[in-house]
């Protein structure tokens, strides 16, 4: 009896053990599993982090561009409702209004969240960020998904028909992007052998034609619209992508 007490005794010592390793086994392969997923997860904000301070980059130079048209659709309207004569700074004016910016932004991270899954960043806000960014802000300023036309190939046939290209040295223009980068136009560039002298700036044929013309005014107050649109839609952008590299920075 006392054998048959002891086999028993024995054989669940046994069981236990073997028990304690398949547990022990779970435990270790669920942990290595569990570092497995908080690598690949830092391994993909690292991306995203990269990836966003490109982007952001790209988007303060866009919105610089945007910053100076919208001012030159209000200084163009001033013109038109005080009736104001030509001046050469309008020939900068008249350039800007018709100029547009899109970005194209690097997804490599996102993408690679998206295969592994978004539940792979397990902190909510930033994974809301991130979705919030990638799938309603971007899409907004990419070119073909925005909600209006591209305002260059909206003013081009009108402009096409009445105005012409500034080619004079003498109106010089300076355009600041970030960083402090500064362009100086006319801007000369050398390309192997040849030299180019890159202007910018267009002129109304007939000033007081085009100023007067009920289709350059209504023109100018639809792509003025456009124009607000994406300036805020920039602004915006740019304080969700500073505030998403931020909570990343601190996360990571």
């Amino acid at each position: 009896m006392k054998k048959y007490k002891s086999q028993i005794i024995k054989y669940i010592i046994e069981i236990l053990v073997i028990v304690i390793g398949i547990l022990g086994a779970f435990a270790l392969d669920s942990w290595k599993q569990g570092r497995e997923s908080e690598n690949l997860e830092h391994e993909v904000l690292k991306q995203i982090h990269e990836d966003l301070i490109v982007i952001l980059a790209d988007l303060k130079d866009d919105f610089i561009i945007h910053d100076i048209a919208l001012q030159s659709h209000f200084n163009l309207e001033n013109v038109i409702k005080n009736n104001l004569n030509y001046n050469d700074s309008l020939t900068f004016d008249f350039y800007w209004i018709k100029e547009d910016e899109y970005i194209f932004p690097n997804k490599t991270g996102y993408e690679k969240l998206e295969a592994y899954g978004t539940n792979l960043v397990t902190d909510q806000n930033i994974r809301t960020y991130i979705s919030y960014v990638y799938n309603h802000d971007f899409p907004r300023i990419t070119k073909g998904n925005n909600l209006y036309p591209d305002i260059n190939e909206y003013l081009t046939p009108y402009y096409q028909k009445n105005f012409k290209i500034n080619n004079d040295p003498a109106l010089k223009y300076t355009l600041t992007l970030t960083n402090n980068f500064i362009i100086n136009y006319p801007r000369h560039t050398q390309i192997g052998q040849f030299s180019d002298l890159q202007f910018i700036g267009l002129t109304p044929i007939d000033f007081s034609k085009t100023i007067n013309d009920n289709e350059f005014k209504y023109l100018l107050s639809e792509t003025k619209r456009y124009r607000i649109y994406k300036y805020r839609m920039y602004k915006n952008t740019i304080s969700r992508v500073e505030k998403l590299i931020g909570m990343i920075e601190e996360y990571n």
